[in-house]
């Protein structure tokens, strides 16, 4: 009896120490994965760090480029009201120039 008890501790402990060896083990191995997640997240983070600073960059080149934009339309603008104004007033130059003819013409025959 006392062997087959002897044996018993023998064996827990056999057991014991095989089961510390397993839990080591997957300490381990969960202490790499860590490792490895944590590497992985600093390296997305340093990722979307820049695609934070291209975002902004494009964001300011986009804004620079309406504004810019907007001053050629009112420039566009500014100056086809002008050429308008010119056109009008040569047509109505025309006219007149027109009429003034007309008048002679009626003058000379008359």
């Amino acid at each position: 009896m006392f062997l087959f008890m002897i044996n018993c501790v023998l064996v827990d402990k056999l057991f014991l120490c095989n089961f510390l060896a397993c839990l080591l083990d997957r300490i381990q191995s969960l202490e790499t994965a860590l490792k490895s997640c944590q590497k992985e997240l600093k390296d997305e983070k340093a990722k979307l760090g820049e695609l934070k600073e291209h975002f902004k960059y494009n964001l300011k080149l986009i804004n620079d480029r309406d504004a810019e934009l907007q001053r050629y339309d009112a420039l566009f603008l500014g100056n086809l009201q002008h050429l308008l104004l010119y056109n009008y007033l040569h047509i109505s130059l025309i006219q007149e120039l027109v009429l003034f003819f007309k008048k002679m013409f009626v003058s000379l025959w008359n």
